[in-house]
């Protein structure tokens, strides 16, 4: 997804996004475990392997697919400067997830606030 403007997160802060709503078309069939990608964040430990997953869930076959989570997982952001901004949906075995329905957009709302614990 490609952003009107550069965002740039002050360089002197940490910074952390976390993936808050999605919205897309008819999830593909079968039940699967999806990791949400994100080129921005920090790599973290995901079971044996350092990966950039903002987010998983269990994605149910449906006509509509909308998730709203309650539970907002907050994750460092790496990239400071940027435009774009990659979401890829893989299952656990590392296939990427196709929607059938490709005239209804993909919409994923990012949450992105400073952390001051750090």
């Amino acid at each position: 997804m490609k952003i009107a403007h550069h965002i740039d997160l002050d360089s002197t802060s940490f910074w952390e996004v976390a993936i808050s709503e999605i919205s897309c078309s008819k999830s593909p069939e079968g039940e699967n475990l999806v990791l949400l990608y994100c080129n921005m964040i920090s790599p973290l430990l995901v079971c044996d392997s350092t990966v950039r997953s903002v987010r998983t869930f269990r994605l149910y076959p449906s006509a509509t697919c909308h998730y709203e989570f309650q539970n907002v997982q907050y994750v460092p952001v790496e990239q400071r400067r940027f435009q774009d901004i990659r979401i890829d949906f893989l299952t656990t075995y590392g296939l990427y997830i196709p929607f059938q329905d490709r005239t209804t957009p993909t919409n994923v709302v990012l949450q992105i606030r400073k952390n001051y614990r750090w």
